[in-house]
């Protein structure tokens, strides 16, 4: 397998409905992944999967038991919700 890029995931707070989250390692694994997704926390490989297809998902780390978002300019996975509708600055625009 060629390297791919490497995306470290943020940390968020336990969910509420722990039973809807997904477990790594064992790795989840996409078909035909372009990119490798981290533990915020620990920096272990939780997915691989195409970046442009990724879902968004919490994903529990195995190793550490920290909660990781795939989504990876959310705050604690509602910021995409929070902010529909209202104008933001764009990244960086501090």
């Amino acid at each position: 397998m060629p390297a791919l890029l490497q995306k470290r995931l943020k940390l968020v707070p336990e969910p509420v409905a722990v039973s809807a989250v997904a477990k790594a390692p064992p790795v989840l694994e996409a078909a035909r992944p372009t990119s490798e997704y981290t533990c915020g926390n620990c920096g272990v490989v939780l997915m691989r999967a195409d970046e442009n297809k990724a879902l968004i998902l919490i994903i529990r780390c195995t190793a550490c038991g920290s909660y990781n978002s795939t989504d990876l300019f959310a705050d604690f996975g509602y910021e995409a919700t929070r902010r529909r509708g209202s104008r933001s600055r764009g990244v960086g625009n501090d």
